[in-house]
């Protein structure tokens, strides 16, 4: 059995007031607080129908330079109705890029009350303002080489490749796209991190050890949800994390 079992979305890191993050999202994304834990500092918020996402409180210098919140990883939102979304965040007041036109799905870049950048992706299927997660992204410098990591490394297969980006899936959940041209200043420790499930995460997180991918310390409490992140040749953090059921 592969070690990774599938991509499960993504985290988000805030450093300021976490229940006042937890309230944007619920206003402006529609998502609702499931639960709450001071001592993990993580509140958990639910899409409507599926998928479900992760504030987790952090020091900004684990996560990268002040003024750099944006790493080269970019969480993507499936939306289905992009246009009525957009002028509706912006008329929220929440930043908000223009509407670019994309063979994946046409989207849009907005930020979240910290600055954090996530992507709006119009996917027919969705229902309400979002509705789960699309795709993450994640600039890389050398597309081939990444591939190679990903799929030799994590278990990942390729699904397409070409144009400077590859589409890359595990299991049976989501899949993450790949984009070259990540620029040689770019900040890689966002505060927006793509997750994966391990089967076993003290097994995974010894072998990231003995491989030489840089894991950080496993955190978490020892019944719930428990995670830590290796990096990918470019130094971009992806985390693993495990908790209860979640493999059942």
């Amino acid at each position: 059995m592969n070690r990774f079992v599938r991509f499960e979305g993504g985290q988000v890191g805030v450093s300021g007031d976490r229940a006042a993050a937890a309230a944007w999202y619920e206003r402006h994304l529609g998502l609702q607080q499931l639960w709450a834990s001071d001592d993990e500092g993580q509140t958990l918020l639910a899409f409507p129908r599926r998928h479900a996402l992760p504030l987790q409180s952090v020091k900004a210098p684990l996560w990268g330079e002040r003024g750099h919140r944006n790493g080269s990883t970019r969480l993507a939102l499936a939306c289905g109705d992009l246009g009525a979304t957009h002028a509706a965040l912006r008329d929220e007041g929440v930043r908000v890029s223009a509407i670019a036109a994309d063979p994946d799905g046409d989207f849009f870049r907005f930020e979240d009350c910290e600055g954090t950048e996530l992507l709006a992706v119009a996917v027919p299927t969705a229902r309400g303002r979002f509705d789960g997660y699309a795709p993450a992204r994640i600039g890389v410098a050398d597309l081939a080489r990444a591939c190679r990591f990903y799929c030799d490394r994590l278990g990942m297969t390729v699904h397409a490749f070409g144009a400077g980006r590859a589409l890359l899936g595990l299991g049976d959940y989501l899949p993450l796209r790949l984009e070259e041209g990540l620029p040689a200043d770019c900040p890689r420790g966002g505060f927006a991190r793509p997750c994966l499930l391990a089967a076993d995460l003290a097994e995974a997180h010894g072998w990231a050890r003995d491989a030489d991918l840089r894991p950080t310390p496993i955190r978490g409490a020892p019944d719930g949800l428990r995670v830590f992140a290796l990096h990918d040749p470019d130094g971009t953090p992806v985390h693993v994390w495990s908790y209860p059921g979640a493999t059942e």
